[in-house]
């Protein structure tokens, strides 16, 4: 009798149909999705990394050109104390006596 009855329940339970077209859809649907927000994050990526290029490379020219200066100061300066120098070392070699 235990199986009959089984049979009997097997028989009056439906499983849900399984339409593969719908799960391709579905899938597909997923796919171009993944698709889009990968295309939009790297849109993103290239916006970000060309404006840090530029701020980068507007910075290294400020730095570049504020090295040039200070060299350019530096080298004065230094040439005017050697210039100072060597006028102090005409003086006491000219000097008469040392007093």
């Amino acid at each position: 009798m235990s199986r009959t009855k089984t049979a009997e329940t097997i028989e009056n339970v439906e499983f849900p149909s399984f339409d593969a077209s719908k799960a391709t859809d579905q899938m597909r649907a997923f796919a171009e999705k993944g698709v889009e927000q990968s295309k939009e994050a790297y849109a993103k990526l290239k916006t970000g990394a060309e404006e840090t290029q530029k701020a980068l490379e507007s910075s290294y020219e400020t730095a570049k050109t504020v090295s040039n200066d200070l060299s350019l100061k530096t080298i004065s300066a230094l040439r005017a104390n050697a210039e100072a120098g060597f006028s102090h070392l005409e003086a006491l070699i000219g000097a008469k006596s040392l007093s």
